[in-house]
């Protein structure tokens, strides 16, 4: 899967905020954030489906979560992998890091 850099302007905003706002142009509202700056699964989902038209969410068990890099998606996403929120549009994901290798938690399709 190719790794594609968000914009700068998203440098320091949470990952929950940068993969809504590579999804779309100018998200709704703000997630609820913990002391530490972080979105909760729950609060990442509210603002997920407040921003995105979503199709369906896939949770994955521990022990049984693939690696970003095995995914095969058809369409668009927000992707949780462990401790992250990605932007994924087929072959491609929006991240300022590396996460081949992370394991995946959540995915949110989006509606076409």
């Amino acid at each position: 899967m190719l790794r594609m850099t968000p914009d700068k302007s998203l440098k320091d905003l949470p990952c929950s905020i940068v993969a809504v706002s590579c999804a779309v142009k100018e998200p709704k509202g703000y997630p609820e954030l913990r002391k530490d700056g972080y979105a909760t699964l729950d609060a990442a989902n509210k603002y997920i489906r407040i921003n995105l038209p979503i199709k369906n969410r896939i949770d994955y068990k521990r022990g049984h979560r693939p690696k970003l890099k095995d995914m095969k998606f058809e369409g668009r996403a927000i992707v949780c992998v462990y401790g992250h929120f990605i932007y994924v549009d087929k072959d491609r994901y929006w991240s300022f890091f590396d996460n081949d290798e992370d394991e995946v938690v959540n995915v949110w399709n989006i509606k076409s």
